[in-house]
């Protein structure tokens, strides 16, 4: 499961609300089902933002120019997930953790 993009609602930081917007499978499931999750971003500026390039992707790709941000993980129930036609290769989820 582990480099699969999807959707789901992540919380600001602030608690003052959520928005719905993409992510992918860090790791997990855990044994309750939950997956870590990075946020997506199309936001360069970020201090924690790595480029998702076209020959990061197993197959894909996202709509437009993407970052995975590091700083921002979630942890959630699979079910709450919605999975979108896309994933990254292996090796671009092992360099992430580096």
């Amino acid at each position: 499961m582990v480099g699969i993009c999807c959707r789901v609602v992540f919380p600001f930081t602030d608690a003052s609300g959520a928005k719905d917007r993409p992510a992918v499978v860090y790791a997990g499931p855990d044994a309750h089902g939950d997956v870590e999750l990075l946020m997506i971003t199309s936001q360069a500026h970020h201090a924690d933002a790595v480029p998702i390039r076209s020959a990061d992707y197993l197959h894909g790709p996202l709509p437009r120019a993407s970052f995975v941000r590091l700083g921002r993980p979630l942890k959630v129930q699979t079910a709450r997930l919605r999975f979108l036609s896309c994933a990254l290769k292996p090796d671009f989820m092992d360099r992430l953790r580096r």
